[in-house]
């Protein structure tokens, strides 16, 4: 391919203005099918919706006897609900069944749901199938939405002391909300089992399955016959950059991938990965990231697949949708010879309210990492995290994660980042000690060599993005940093969508 008509295209983009993102205001329904029509990740949420948390760190009291989680008023969803399993002697752990979860919403005095932690971590309640919820490291998690219209109450009732987190969404009004049912309708119960499906394999949305075959979800979760495939090849012997142009817009990338040359893996993986959108200046990319993060592989050997991240038979893939209007480059910074081929899978749509997905990579200070994003509305939907250091533990984990949208902490005291990362406990046989992966979060780097430690963790949120309406802020590091040894290396590569489509317009201010 010829790169002079790739530069004329790109230079005709940026002649133009960006034009004005639609002020559509999207509201998440609350209902399963948000845990598999991936395309609505990339919508732009209405500005008066306000994520809302609660913790162990700031807890609420008890009431009749029962650990109070969380409670709110209006309408909502609940977009996350994590319980450890309980504190104490790890030697005699408190059995896992012991403890009860009820769910109170609309001020109703019985609860939606009434289930013991066993139940919800073994993935048999039918509104929290497997897979998607279920146990983790340490605990459980439940991703299944659960719509209120006025108000919510969660209480934990025995099974002794434990870490929480309960993430919801609270919402202007209650038009067009269905609250919640513990037995799922038959659309609730059917959506839950396309969910079930896609994340067991996330490449089903590009699945070719005949009409006789048994994969009757994966035919029914496939976009394959509305989608476009784009390739370019890449060849390369030496340093180099690349620029490729993505076909014209209005499209939504639903999965970039690499197919690529094993022989070149680790040139892959240490290259740089910009994409722009509308015509921008590459020097100010809307995704810039080392290669390997943004696909969330960091080791050779190392093969997953997450909902939204991974590998499969040397394709790297991220589907997270990206949208564009009008169009989209590709720049491909290599410091050694790379061979494969970029694929590009289009829809040719873009939703009205459609963001740009965002990019970076941003390195822990002093052992404390900050980062923040002042461009407007947008939300935050990913974090890949890695740390490396010495000692016991890996003490990285045991550290602070605090999130401010719009200068709003979500949590005064911030939360434990290990649980922020659906697990707990770690360092302990049969707890968090080793690689472990699921569709939404998961540590695919868990090692040991002595003194020596290493992480890599991601969250991808699918169900409870943080919406902001000017500003997002995210920092790892110790309650006190005074007196704390710093790890050797701390990173984080940090996704969101937002109204513009990069950092600054080529020749005009932010």
């Amino acid at each position: 391919m010829s790169a002079l008509p790739i530069l004329i295209g790109w230079l005709m983009l940026a002649a133009e203005p960006t034009p004005p993102t639609a002020q559509v205001r999207y509201l998440p329904s609350g209902r399963p099918a948000e845990l598999h029509d991936l395309g609505r990740l990339a919508r732009l949420r209405d500005p008066r919706a306000r994520a809302v948390a609660f913790s162990s760190r700031e807890p609420l009291g008890t009431r009749d006897g029962r650990t109070v989680l969380a409670e709110t008023s209006g309408p909502g969803i609940v977009q996350r609900l994590w319980v450890a399993e309980p504190k104490g002697d790890l030697a005699r752990p408190t059995p896992s069944g012991a403890g009860r979860i009820r769910v109170h919403i609309d001020g109703r005095a019985e609860p939606v749901l009434n289930a013991t932690i066993d139940e919800l971590s073994s993935g048999r309640h039918p509104s929290f199938p497997g897979v998607v919820n279920g146990g983790r490291p340490g605990g459980f998690v439940a991703y299944t939405p659960m719509a209120f219209r006025d108000g919510c109450l969660i209480t934990l009732e025995g099974g002794g002391e434990r870490d929480y987190e309960v993430g919801l969404l609270a919402l202007p009004s209650a038009e067009g909300l269905t609250s919640f049912r513990a037995q799922p309708t038959s659309d609730d119960a059917h959506a839950l089992q396309l969910a079930h499906a896609l994340a067991r394999e996330p490449e089903a949305i590009f699945s070719n399955e005949p009409s006789y075959s048994r994969q009757r979800l994966w035919r029914e979760l496939s976009i394959r016959r509305q989608a476009e495939d784009a390739e370019y090849l890449v060849d390369g012997t030496d340093r180099s950059s690349r620029l490729f142009a993505l076909p014209a817009g209005p499209r939504t990338i639903r999965s970039f991938d690499i197919v690529l040359d094993p022989k070149t893996t680790e040139n892959w993986r240490a290259a740089r990965l910009r994409i722009v959108w509308e015509g921008d200046d590459p020097a100010d990319a809307a995704v810039d990231v080392p290669f390997s993060e943004f696909f969330g592989l960091l080791e050779r050997g190392l093969t997953y697949r997450s909902l939204l991240t991974g590998e499969n038979e040397h394709v790297w893939s991220n589907r997270f949708p990206m949208p564009y209007e009008r169009g989209a480059t590709v720049v491909i910074d290599a410091e050694g010879p790379i061979r494969g081929v970029v694929r590009v899978r289009t829809l040719k749509e873009r939703s009205a309210d459609a963001g740009y997905l965002r990019a970076s990579t941003q390195a822990a200070r002093d052992g404390v990492l900050e980062w923040g994003e002042k461009a407007g509305r947008g939300h935050l939907v990913g974090t890949f995290f890695t740390a490396a250091g010495r000692g016991e533990r890996a003490v990285s984990l045991a550290e602070t994660l605090s999130l401010m949208a719009d200068d709003r902490p979500l949590l005064a005291r911030g939360v434990p980042l290990i649980g922020a990362f659906d697990a707990a406990w770690p360092d302990v046989k049969d707890r968090l000690d080793m690689s472990q992966t699921f569709p939404l979060s998961g540590f695919p780097v868990y090692r040991r060599d002595g003194e020596r430690w290493c992480v890599a963790a991601y969250r991808w949120r699918l169900t409870d993005p943080v919406p902001f309406e000017r500003s997002i802020a995210l920092r790892i590091g110790p309650d006190n940093a005074a007196g704390a040894t710093p790890p050797d290396d701390v990173r984080a590569t940090v996704f969101w969508y937002s109204e513009r489509s990069g950092p600054a317009r080529a020749g005009r201010p932010r």
